[in-house]
């Protein structure tokens, strides 16, 4: 099943959660490393990896950390610059905002890595409430576009994810169109803010939690 726009989006395929501790500087000797369980019910398999360096075969592009939506780097800054998915726990988090209602915006991802497989997630910003899925790339392919013709105005994020994990270059362009004229000397065109989305859902849930629909493996 696709990405359903409008959901709370919760991305299902990114192997969450994880910790990094990362230390510098040890003095020689040994070390131990604890891992406790916190019991959920059921068993739990985990895995641990210890590097001497940071574990990419990539050099860290001018971006990171972007890895949350909290810690996102501004979109523009980094159009056509090269960017990395450094290994398959990455995901980079991209931010802009939507002056005007009715704006169209375009966003393109390519990578010249034959393994990359490119996924784009364009979100609204409506926390601390949700993070609605607003459109989503989820095509096959080394190349992925997302594009929406009027969006409401507000704050929005790109997520970008490497679906097989390998560690790749990328570059990214965006184009930002005027808002779209209404035909025929019609009325104005108005897009209802996510705030008043959000609050007819919830009215509509009445208590009920999201229903949540994660992309299938390919």
């Amino acid at each position: 099943m696709e990405p359903v726009v409008g959901e709370e989006f919760r991305p299902a395929e990114v192997p969450f959660p994880f910790t990094l501790i990362a230390l510098k500087d040890l003095p020689a000797g040994t070390y131990h490393i604890l891992a406790p369980y916190v019991p959920s019910g059921e068993p739990a398999r985990y895995e641990i990896v210890i590097g001497s360096t940071y574990l990419s075969v990539l050099a860290r592009d001018a971006a990171e950390e972007n890895d949350y939506c909290d810690v996102a780097a501004p979109l523009n800054t980094f159009a056509a610059a090269n960017l990395t998915i450094d290994n398959f726990r990455d995901v980079d988090w991209f931010k802009f905002t939507v002056p005007a209602p009715g704006q169209s915006v375009t966003i393109t991802t390519s990578s010249a890595n034959v393994d990359a497989d490119l996924d784009l997630y364009m979100i609204a910003d409506g926390r601390p409430v949700w993070l609605p899925l607003v459109a989503a790339g989820v095509e096959t392919g080394q190349t992925e576009t997302v594009s929406v013709d009027s969006l409401p105005a507000g704050d929005y994020f790109l997520m970008v994810i490497d679906f097989p994990g390998v560690p790749t270059d990328y570059t990214i362009s965006t184009t930002f169109g005027p808002p779209v004229s209404p035909p025929h000397g019609g009325a104005a065109l108005t897009a209802e803010p996510w705030g008043a989305v959000r609050a007819k859902r919830e009215r509509a849930r009445a208590g009920s939690g999201p229903t949540l629909r994660p992309r299938p493996r390919r």
